[in-house]
């Protein structure tokens, strides 16, 4: 059983509200909520929410020069085709939209999921997040927790240890 460090305490079984998130204690409880921490998880919230903003913009902006490149680049071919008698081009397929697709964010040590929980019901455009925990008995907390949340399958993904079984497969 891990620690308790000073500020954490049970989750009660009625549970605990957060953001847009609540979460649940279960029986024999061993999964900690620390209060002190809602100030760093609002901050999260709103630090990838100011992040994504940022991103889809970079994004939108090279899907544009993406676009702007196979225009031009289809005009030369079209061009040169005429220049030599040839038949015009095929117009070239337009390149992948990078706009538009989901961030993946990592929860490491997420004890009950609740900072997954909130970052998957409070910030729009979260394709998944990791849920990772060390106790098998968090994890369990965060699969009960995803059902109380309504969290669609495959948005938050509860994971036992997959960082320290990635961390020893780069160290061997």
């Amino acid at each position: 059983m891990a620690e308790k460090e000073e500020g954490e305490e049970k989750i009660p079984m009625d549970g605990i509200t957060e953001g847009k998130a609540h979460v649940v204690g279960m029986a024999g409880n061993v999964v900690f909520y620390n209060p002190p921490q809602v100030m760093n998880r609002d901050l999260s919230v709103i630090a990838i929410q100011e992040f994504q903003k940022i991103l889809e913009e970079e994004r939108l902006e090279k899907d544009t020069k993406k676009a702007e490149n196979a225009e031009l680049r289809f005009q030369n071919a079209l061009e040169k085709a005429q220049k030599e008698g040839r038949d015009p081009p095929e117009k070239f397929p337009p390149a992948s939209p990078t706009a538009g697709k989901g961030l993946r964010v990592l929860d490491a040590l997420s004890a009950s999921g609740l900072r997954a929980f909130r970052y998957s019901l409070e910030i729009d455009g979260i394709e998944s997040v990791m849920a990772n925990d060390l106790l098998p008995e968090a994890v369990e907390a965060i699969k009960k927790n995803i059902e109380i949340n309504k969290i669609e399958e495959g948005k938050v993904n509860p994971n036992l240890c997959v960082l320290i079984e990635f961390r020893k497969t780069q160290t061997t």
